[in-house]
């Protein structure tokens, strides 16, 4: 399977780093920006839901690849998250011979499915993250020195 396009921002970081001039260029005029300075919840979601809305936000906000119209996707990943965990509870009290239990499971498993589409969609699997790296330099200013570093660095130059 093909991987996902990269926006250009991020393929200049992480992508192929033989590209043209001319191919940089063109894949930044074809491309469509979203804005995503304004991401607001859905009126929806409860209180504890736009705090999680909130903090996929943060996680999202330094790599710039969450915009405004993707508020609508996260706040239908948020509401699907809280009640595919309800409805785990739910099955936890009842007994399998019960009546409401294949009713019950069959709802978390089709609300699990649509959890899953909507992660890999938004980034928030495993697979879907490696496909989005963080930024090397970043990596390289956490790095500890080491105790050599530290005592001859700024003796170096």
């Amino acid at each position: 399977m093909a991987r996902t396009n990269l926006p250009s921002h991020l393929a200049l970081k992480y992508g192929k780093k033989n590209w043209t001039k001319a191919e940089i260029k063109e894949k930044q005029m074809t491309e469509v920006i979203m804005s995503g300075d304004n991401i607001q919840p859905s009126k929806h979601l409860t209180k504890k839901q736009k705090e999680q809305f909130n903090w996929y936000v943060e996680q999202f906000k330094e790599d710039g690849i969450l915009a405004n119209v993707d508020s609508n996707a996260l706040s239908r990943y948020v509401m699907l998250n809280d009640e595919y965990w309800k409805l785990t509870k739910t099955l936890k009290k009842l007994d399998m011979l019960d009546a409401q239990y294949e009713k019950i499971y069959k709802l978390r498993t089709s609300c699990s499915t649509q959890l899953i589409t909507l992660e890999k969609e938004l980034g928030l699997t495993l697979v879907s993250r490696s496909k989005i790296r963080k930024d090397k330099n970043k990596k390289e200013e956490a790095k500890e020195k080491t105790t050599a570093e530290r005592l001859f660095l700024d003796k170096l130059g």
